[in-house]
């Protein structure tokens, strides 16, 4: 179906049945209706996935997750891509993940940190000053985690001590790439996590990530 809607990316919102988006100017009207969903029964619009699926990421369902499309995704960058050398999502999770292996966690411990930042490979990294006053974006970032979690059986939200592993990274990969800050990072707590950031290629932080989750069990 070609939409008219869909093509010029306009805004959309709810019609009174709750089932169909449709500008919000045409409400009552003919022609601007989006009948996409009534078709699907899903909500939303979906994306195409490296595997070449399709993805709702208004209406994840856990049978919707393919590790592999998750792992392409994990070579998307961290911090907008403002660090000196590109930092990909997949490097801090295999980074968190290896120490998390080095303290002893649990399995579901260890999977949890591997798949903390899960929601990124088709959402993306929203840097966490800006992130916090987009509540849609949280939402949605939510539902992804909820289902990804239902999926390959990890804990969100993420427990208090994986948390440490994430707050306590800020430190070290700012220190090793990022140029001198203009003013003090309000988001550093704990200390440095002590872990050295290698700037692994795209393909390769794809591939690493991969052979964490193949040593957690979920390939």
């Amino acid at each position: 179906m070609t939409c008219k809607l869909c093509v010029e990316n306009a805004p959309r919102e709810k019609d009174k049945s709750g089932t169909l988006w449709v500008h919000p100017q045409a409400i009552g009207t003919s022609g601007w209706v989006c009948g996409y969903q009534e078709e699907t029964n899903r909500q939303g619009d979906w994306v195409q996935t490296w595997t070449g699926r399709q993805f709702w990421a208004l209406d994840p369902r856990p049978e919707d997750f393919h590790i592999l499309d998750i792992a392409a995704g994990m070579r998307n960058p961290r911090y907008s891509n403002q660090c000196i050398l590109t930092e990909t999502v997949g490097e801090h999770a295999v980074l968190m993940y290896l120490e998390a292996r080095r303290r002893g966690f649990s399995a579901r411990d260890r999977r949890t940190t591997l798949m903390h930042d899960g929601s990124e490979y088709i959402l993306v990294d929203i840097c966490r000053p800006i992130k916090r006053d987009m509540p849609d974006y949280t939402a949605i970032e939510g539902r992804i985690m909820h289902a990804m979690a239902a999926r390959y059986d990890f804990d969100w939200p993420i427990p208090p001590h994986v948390k440490e592993l994430d707050n306590r990274i800020l430190n070290d990969e700012m220190a090793q790439n990022m140029g001198p800050p203009p003013a003090v990072w309000r988001q550093l707590a704990d200390g440095p996590l002590n872990v050295t950031v290698r700037n692994w290629s795209p393909e390769v932080a794809m591939i690493r990530f991969l052979h964490a989750c193949a040593i957690e069990g979920l390939v």
